[in-house]
Parts: structure tokens; sequence; C-alpha cells
């Protein structure tokens, strides 16, 4: 495994992790992936690149602890609820 892909290894695992401490904290917040990365990331010692949050949240997305709603123009996401289906 090269430096870099252990570096963007690391920064999912740092995004995946504030992500989910997060919604612990705020479990009614919504955001969109800017939102996301300028807000529920600003604990992270660096500003992560869009596609690492973007993996962090398609990841938390597969595991069912994040949902994703289309808007226009965006997509929003937020906490599952208990008893909420994707």
């Amino acid at each position: 495994m090269t430096c870099a892909r252990r570096e963007e290894n690391a920064e999912l695992e740092s995004a995946v992790r504030e992500i989910e401490r997060y919604l612990r904290a705020h479990p009614n917040a919504s955001d969109t992936l800017l939102g996301v990365r300028d807000w529920w990331l600003e604990g992270l010692d660096a500003v992560l690149p869009l596609t690492v949050v973007q993996l962090a949240l398609d990841r938390l997305v597969a595991e069912r602890v994040v949902a994703a709603r289309p808007i226009p123009g965006a997509v929003v996401y937020g906490r599952i609820r208990e008893g909420e289906h994707e």
C-alpha cells in the first residue's frame, strides 16, 4: 500500500468516526456533502477532500447508519431514525 493510499484510508476512518460522533451529539442533524465537511467534521485537524467525505458517507449509508435523501441539486444526509427504511 502506498503512503498516499494509507493517508486516504486514515482520513476515511477519521471521517467515519467523526460523523458518527457528530450524529450521537446531534441526532437531528442533516446536511449536504459540503455542510457535513464544513460543520460535522470541524473537529478534525484538517479539512478533508470532498471525495473522502463522500466515501465516508457512502460507507455509513451502506451500513444503514446514515440516510441519504435526494433534493433538487444535492443530497441531504442525516441519521436513520428507528423504524425508518431506505
